[in-house]
């Protein structure tokens, strides 16, 4: 929204655009991640990373205020393995979880009354992944992962909390890459992609 109001001012009464700063909308994001990674042997590295992702937009003030205010706070959790059998193989895997939280307030377009609400979000995933040498140059990647997420919604005045979404899906991915020298590289590949909305 605009940071402009209009006013019919005396003595003319003549609609004009007036600068209202109230009606700015504010936006606030922070994040922050670590990972940690283990070499148990020559051919196997472990590694878990963590990322937290928080913030808030608050909307034009006023009283013709029609969008959401909206804050949230968001966890990301992976745990993976790279083994290395031999230096033309290589399998990757990965576990993942993720939480989803917000809180948002809207209002009615009508009454202008403020309604509250309270959601929360699940993913969890699990992914592998297998990268081979060919022949010298000639690298095959292919991979296969599966994912699960729900939404869930919660009006905090009345306390009704419903599924507003829930879905899961395989996916999978494919691709050659041929370097014929330093300047000069060949790919073909072909991949899917899932992602619930965030809320």
């Amino acid at each position: 929204s605009l940071p402009f109001d209009v006013q019919y001012l005396a003595p003319t009464y003549d609609p004009k655009r007036v600068y209202v700063p109230e009606r700015e909308t504010r936006a606030r994001q922070e994040s922050w991640g670590a990972a940690l990674r283990w070499q148990l042997t020559a051919n196997l590295l472990l590694e878990d990373t963590l990322g937290v992702q928080e913030g808030s937009t608050g909307d034009p003030a006023g009283a013709h205020r029609e969008q959401s205010d909206r804050a949230y706070h968001r966890a990301d959790n992976a745990l993976g393995f790279h083994w290395t059998p031999s230096t033309a193989l290589r399998l990757s895997g990965r576990l993942e979880g993720r939480q989803d939280r917000s809180e948002s307030r809207d209002h009615d377009p009508v009454t202008f009354a403020e309604n509250r609400f309270h959601g929360e979000g699940r993913d969890l995933a699990a992914a592998l992944e297998l990268r081979w040498e060919l022949a010298q140059n000639l690298d095959w990647v292919s991979g296969v992962r599966r994912e699960g997420s729900h939404r869930d919604l919660t009006r905090v005045e009345t306390g009704d909390r419903g599924r507003v979404g829930q879905a899961e899906a395989t996916t999978l991915k494919t691709g050659l890459n041929w370097i014929l020298n330093p300047a000069v590289r060949l790919y073909a590949s072909f991949g899917q992609g899932f992602r619930m909305p965030n809320l």
